[in-house]
């Protein structure tokens, strides 16, 4: 098998002409091995992808089980929500863009042994101590994972139809991260409610859901160029798109706002929805997770289809609706509509991370890409902590249903000079 670069038809394995076979014959099937492979580990890239993600969000719903068998309180799961948001930011900081220079795949076997360290860990035991440290290594793994397989769909893809429809990586790749952040909670949730060990079982289940991981990456082909010399290593370096660091900060804006709307949901749900409407069912908290998660990512499957110019304003207009409904659930409470403001808001962080993703893969190289998604999802990561550091900082002074609603006004005034931003370029 031929070993797949940036470009992968440049150099064909060279070959001795017989009777039945020409020189332009096995370049030919050659091109075809590698396009074969190359589809075959898009689609695995994009598994893993799935599988890690979700289980990043297996807690989501069992917060309050946690709480039953350790003791603690809801400030306490604010600490263990931290702890992942600080592995996230950490990972993406010291390894999110490392796979431009040492190569996609050896990133990715990284998160995933990562990963399963983390469901040994909660598998072991409820104690606090065990808690952090495997929300800590779940934040690494999801750190290391997210720059580095956007990154690889985008090559696979260009590899396996170099003439086929721009955006489908970007696609795949917003629907793998956001899908797999919703899929988690719904079938930890479903495991939990009906199983009879139900902090055991959803990461048995997730362990085995990563472990298939491993023959697709084993079949998954290399696809980063790697430097001609050794690369020192350094950490991530922030910087701005040198002609364009407007659309580029604007972008990074986007998806700090974006997955402040979903952290919200993923680690506020359990207690919001306890809090407000006396839910405290498990499958039904990971639903309500879910049904968000899943409004952006079918959202984003579909922006393809809105042109480029209205996206903006499509994601800009359906997160302050959605984000308006959410807000006054203190006031007005009312569990459907509480849903449907999710959901709404969903749709629209989804178009607008959709947005965030093209923007950046546009405006880069691709032997550079990684560095610039990993900024991007630094900036989004740090979006995913920010509701749970804010409502921390808050629950002393003000109930959590109220503190939800200020944040709510806040990431919608917040979006405003995002928005005119990004219309302007």
């Amino acid at each position: 098998m031929t070993d797949l670069r940036e470009h992968p038809d440049t150099r064909p394995t060279p070959a001795v002409a017989g009777p039945h076979t020409t020189r332009h014959g096995t370049r030919s099937a050659d091109r075809d091995r590698t396009r074969r492979r190359a589809g075959l580990g898009f689609w695995g890239v994009a598994y893993t992808f799935v599988a890690i993600m979700a289980f990043s969000t297996v807690p989501t719903p069992l917060y309050p089980l946690y709480e039953q068998a350790g003791g603690f309180g809801s400030s306490t799961v604010t600490v263990i929500f931290s702890m992942y948001a600080l592995g996230v930011l950490l990972s993406l900081f010291l390894a999110g863009h490392i796979s431009d220079w040492y190569g996609r795949k050896p990133l990715l076997w990284s998160s995933l042994g990562v990963a399963l360290v983390s469901t040994a860990l909660f598998l072991s035991s409820t104690d606090l101590t065990v808690l952090l440290i495997a929300r800590f290594t779940t934040g690494l793994a999801v750190g290391v994972l997210t720059a580095t397989a956007t990154a690889a769909l985008t090559a696979l893809r260009s590899a396996h139809r170099p003439n086929g429809t721009p955006g489908v990586a970007e696609t795949v790749a917003v629907f793998a991260n956001i899908g797999g952040l919703g899929l988690g909670p719904l079938v930890s949730g479903v495991v939990a409610q009906f199983a009879p060990a139900p902090l055991i079982w959803p990461y048995v289940l997730f362990a085995l859901l990563l472990v298939a991981a491993v023959p697709l990456l084993v079949l998954t082909p290399e696809t980063a160029g790697l430097p001609a010399k050794t690369v020192r290593y350094r950490p991530q370096r922030l910087a701005l798109h040198p002609t364009r660091p407007g659309a580029h900060l604007a972008a990074i804006a986007l998806g700090l706002i974006s997955f402040s709307v979903f952290g919200v949901f993923s680690s506020l749900a359990p207690q919001l929805l306890g809090d407000v409407f006396g839910i405290t069912a498990t499958a039904l908290t990971g639903a309500t997770v879910f049904a968000v998660f899943a409004a952006g990512a079918v959202a984003q499957a579909l922006a393809g289809r809105i042109p480029a110019q209205h996206r903006v304003k499509a994601a800009a207009v359906t997160l302050w609706v959605g984000l308006a409904l959410v807000a006054v659930q203190p006031f007005l409470p009312s569990y459907p509509l509480f849903v449907v403001g999710g959901m709404v808001a969903g749709v629209g962080a989804g178009l607008a991370f959709k947005t965030a993703v093209g923007t950046i893969v546009a405006l880069t190289a691709p032997e550079k890409r990684a560095s610039a998604l990993a900024t991007l999802f630094l900036g989004s990561y740090i979006g995913l902590s920010l509701p749970v550091l804010g409502l921390g900082a808050l629950a002393p002074v003000i109930t959590l249903p109220l503190a939800v609603a200020a944040l709510t006004a806040v990431l919608a005034a917040g979006l405003v000079p995002v928005y005119l931003t990004l219309r302007r370029g």
